[in-house]
């Protein structure tokens, strides 16, 4: 499990808390244009699925739960909303976080 976050250019790490992926990824939904009734489902679904498939590691940086984030958008298995889930994340990144 992880408990601690290393971000890029920071001394030592902060606490993990996966509703920060979980806001990240329903902000993806609602830019997207994705139904509202359809947001919930989807956001507790990718958001599992991207905690579940964290490295075991008690540290992780952020580029890993980006990259992880970016697999699970892109899996073959997508949902039919995922690649505009995934349009509408890595826009937001470019626009307000520079990687």
């Amino acid at each position: 499990m992880v408990y601690s976050v290393l971000k890029r250019g920071a001394r030592g790490g902060e606490p993990f808390i996966p509703d920060k992926i979980r806001s990240s990824i329903e902000g993806a939904i609602r830019d997207a244009g994705i139904p509202e009734e359809r947001t919930d489902e989807l956001t507790q679904k990718i958001h599992y699925e991207v905690v579940s498939s964290l490295p075991p590691e008690r540290e992780v940086t952020t580029e890993v739960i980006r990259s992880v984030i970016i697999e699970i958008l892109s899996s073959d298995e997508s949902h039919e909303y995922r690649t505009m889930i995934l349009s509408a994340w890595t826009d937001h990144e470019r626009r307000f976080k520079s990687f």
